[in-house]
């Protein structure tokens, strides 16, 4: 006999109130299965995303330590795996930047600066700071001074002085536009430092640079 006709009479007596209870009972469980393996397998991901990152970054400060080219290979790949495998776990932005300062090391400028847009579009607080340092560095080595520029430019749009990358980024795009031959602007920028930034560690040797540039307009 079909055991699923045995149940047919206890079906057929339930009022059309019961059936429904039973049929949302069921409906709730495969709810409750789903959202418990759909969070299992998360959390699963989550963990092997945390392992991997940790593995690789190991790596990478042993590459960065060394500069040994063996262990910079092996650090790229592993970063790598990480960005590719895992491209939304917290830690993916931060595999993005490392694996940007191993190729910039490496003088593999466009994947350097690959690396380094990923990190800026993904990355939050001081990560995009150094990420779009790191990209404009990129740039530079590539020879788009002028897109590092830019890139110098939008960060110090999004900071003040209290920002602790605001310094660096005004040196930058100093650097930019002295290698641009755009003097007035550079010495701007260099006056900009010294009125926003006077008691910086970096103060007398931007004194020294502005001297340089205004000797350098003095006919």
């Amino acid at each position: 006999m079909d055991r699923a006709l045995t149940w047919r009479p206890y079906w057929d007596a339930l009022p059309q109130w019961g059936r429904r209870g039973v049929l949302a009972g069921i409906g709730l469980l495969v709810i409750l299965l789903v959202t418990v393996g759909g969070w299992y397998w998360w959390e699963r991901q989550r963990e092997a995303g945390q392992t991997a990152f940790d593995q690789a970054f190991v790596l990478y400060r042993q590459a960065m330590a060394s500069g040994a080219p063996e262990l910079s290979g092996q650090a790229r790949q592993a970063l790598e795996g990480v960005v590719k495998r895992y491209p939304r776990h917290s830690t993916a932005p931060l595999a993005s930047y490392a694996l940007g300062n191993l190729h910039y090391r490496a003088r593999d400028y466009d994947k350097a600066v690959a690396s380094f847009e990923q990190a800026t579009r993904t990355g939050r607080g001081g990560l995009r700071g150094v990420s779009q340092l790191g990209l404009g560095y990129a740039l530079e080595g590539r020879g788009e001074t002028a897109r590092a520029m830019a890139v110098y430019q939008d960060a110090l749009g999004e900071r003040n002085a209290k920002d602790p990358f605001y310094g660096e980024f005004l040196l930058a795009l100093a650097r930019t536009q002295v290698a641009m031959k755009r003097s007035a602007d550079a010495r701007e920028t260099y006056q900009r430092f010294l009125r926003e930034l006077p008691s910086a560690p970096q103060a007398e040797d931007v004194k020294i640079r502005l001297a340089s540039l205004e000797e350098a307009r003095t006919p």
